[in-house]
């Protein structure tokens, strides 16, 4: 017995080294979400999004992927002070875009990437992400493609109806993954690029299931998936919970919650009021209430008092104590 207890002391105290290529922790960025910091924590407990990571975001239509990942790119870009680029093989409004980037108090520069074929849009965004060659632009470290389910190349654009042309949109994604792979953290240590994509989510054929398309390659390298539905609807908004499908990071299964207001993209303190009632912070019912002071009902909120960031304070103090 005592010589089993001496060697589980001993065993305590030996860690095993790396050394080789220089190996550092994988960063994290804690935004302030509070259920989406938390939905991607690890087994340590460390909070917030992975940096250096791809991240395919997929859900039905008009659940809100464009918006949210419109979001990101202003969130982020202001946070990190970053230039953002994007990529829309999609129809692209620029007002919406600039007015969802404005909201998120970025004013840096966007790139955007929609003109031409799908494969000439795929290669300048490409570019923008990872220059290649002499006189080129400095890298964009926060970057979106919407979307992948739009993604055509140009031999099923230019072939007969009818061809099948079901690997074109596999192999781009592949290409461009494989392509992107070496500024990602796993590749290029200390890396706080961030990438996301999003992609429809389909019926799969005989209607076993459901998928998103673009390949099984796309899936390997994208190292977190997000399944997004839309939750409650408000006047002007609505919940998005989200999913973690894939996280290589942490765990699998967790789910988080963010408040879209129309033509604003995310918004900070309706997300922390909705996550404030979720934790039982807060209730909800005619109005919403912490304690026994009432701050109002909840489609008055969204409308009247979504640019009043002193509002919001109690609901954000509420989930940081």
């Amino acid at each position: 017995y005592k010589c089993g207890v001496l060697i589980m002391n001993l065993a305590d105290k030996l860690v095993p080294t790396l050394s080789g290529d220089p190996v550092e922790p994988i960063k994290r960025f804690v935004t302030g979400f509070y259920s989406f910091d938390r939905a991607l924590m690890n087994t340590k407990g460390e909070i917030g999004i992975p940096l250096g990571s791809g991240c395919e975001v997929f859900g039905q239509k008009g659940v809100g992927k464009t918006t949210f990942i419109y979001s990101m790119l202003g969130f982020f870009g202001k946070e990190f002070n970053k230039d953002v680029t994007l990529a829309s093989t999609e129809d692209f409004d620029s007002n919406n875009f600039m007015e969802i980037l404005q909201s998120q108090g970025f004013v840096g520069d966007a790139i955007v990437r929609s003109q031409g074929t799908d494969e000439e849009i795929l290669t300048n965004w490409l570019d923008d992400i990872r220059p290649i060659g002499k006189n080129k632009s400095e890298p964009r470290e926060i970057a979106a493609l919407d979307s992948i389910g739009a993604i055509s190349s140009d031999s099923e654009q230019e072939g007969d109806l009818g061809m099948g042309f079901n690997t074109g949109r596999a192999r781009l994604m592949a290409q461009a993954g494989r392509r992107i792979l070496p500024v990602m953290a796993g590749r290029n240590p200390g890396s706080e690029h961030l990438i996301f994509y999003t992609n429809h989510w389909y019926p799969s054929p005989g209607g076993m299931g459901w998928s998103s398309p673009g390949g099984s390659v796309k899936e390997y390298l994208c190292r977190i998936r997000i399944l997004l539905k839309r939750k409650d609807k408000y006047n002007d908004g609505h919940i998005l919970e989200g999913e973690i499908k894939k996280n290589n990071y942490g765990y699998e299964g967790r789910k988080f919650y963010i408040f879209i207001r129309y033509g604003y993209g995310v918004h900070f303190g309706l997300t922390a009021l909705w996550d404030a009632v979720l934790a039982n912070k807060a209730t909800k019912s005619t109005v919403i209430k912490i304690k026994d002071k009432s701050y109002g009902r909840i489609n008055d909120i969204v409308s009247n008092k979504y640019d009043d960031p002193e509002f919001f304070k109690p609901f954000v103090e509420l989930l940081n104590e």
